[in-house]
């Protein structure tokens, strides 16, 4: 398991803390594994070590945070060696009843008790701009480890994990992102993705409108990439029944979004998206 811990401001508890990490980044044990996931793993470790020294003082903790996801997601890949099933944690989907706007009005977001359908909606409002700044962010990602030749399984499994299943984590098929990584190999460049933070960011209102209204979300990132390729290669990858199912529940059950309000929402009509 992987979760942020409070580490006190001492010298001897960083000293403690980076020498660990310094190990970590340097395990030879790994470097057994015949398909040589390992090295993903040490890299991505030697990233977060660098990234660690830079922020001393934990000022860039947002990007220490996605180093350790793509971590986590290298370091689970490693069941595959051990388990034929090849797929890690008990399900790859979350689910909802909620439809917008139909039936009786959601008692809570999250933890949070609404009072109407108005109420949950801004909630889902606030969220829906959240999951498109994810989205956005990720391709930012990807254009960049694609021009830095850095690619790699565990990067994509975080940029999935993170998309798919937002703040609450989730879980990645094994053989899906073994063929996603294939067709990396075959493929993608940094030009792939040169666009798609521009394309989605356009198309913002389209895929919250297709969040808020019950719509085809895919279908609404599919039409706003200028770039097949990328769509092909990396956003059929997104579990988006997931990602609604979390923003509409406002969490998992265990792991709840933030409870902020945006009310700038106007959807009249969602046309094409709407399924």
């Amino acid at each position: 398991a992987c979760q942020l811990v409070y580490l006190p401001d001492r010298p001897e508890y960083w000293q403690a803390f980076l020498g660990a990490l310094s190990y970590m980044t340097t395990w030879k044990a790994w470097e057994r594994d015949d398909d040589k996931r390992g090295k993903d793993a040490a890299e991505n470790w030697r990233e977060a070590f660098e990234l660690t020294m830079g922020c001393w003082r934990m000022t860039c903790l947002d990007d220490l945070k996605s180093d350790v996801a793509a971590i986590l997601a290298v370091l689970q890949l490693q069941l595959q060696c051990c388990d034929e099933n090849s797929t890690y944690g008990e399900s790859s989907e979350y689910e909802t009843d909620i439809i917008p706007g139909v039936g009786d009005d959601p008692e809570t977001y999250g933890e949070t008790e609404v009072e109407d359908w108005d109420e949950w909606t801004e909630y889902l409002c606030y969220q829906a701009n959240e999951w498109v700044d994810e989205l956005i962010l990720q391709a930012g990602n990807w254009e960049v480890y694609l021009n830095a030749g850095g690619a790699t399984i565990g990067l994509l499994a975080g940029s999935i994990v993170a998309i798919s299943f937002f703040v609450v984590g989730g879980f990645v098929s094994v053989p899906i992102l073994m063929l996603a990584f294939a067709g990396i190999a075959a493929g993608m460049t940094a030009t792939l993705f040169s666009d798609a933070a521009d394309d989605i960011e356009a198309a913002r209102d389209d895929i919250i409108c297709a969040i808020m209204l019950g719509g085809d979300v895919g279908y609404a990132v599919e039409q706003a990439l200028s770039s097949g390729a990328s769509w092909d290669l990396f956003y059929t990858l997104i579990d988006y029944e997931s990602a609604v199912s979390i923003l509409y529940e406002g969490g998992d059950g265990e792991t709840y979004l933030e409870p902020d309000t945006d009310d700038s929402c106007n959807c009249e009509q969602l046309g094409e998206f709407l399924v």
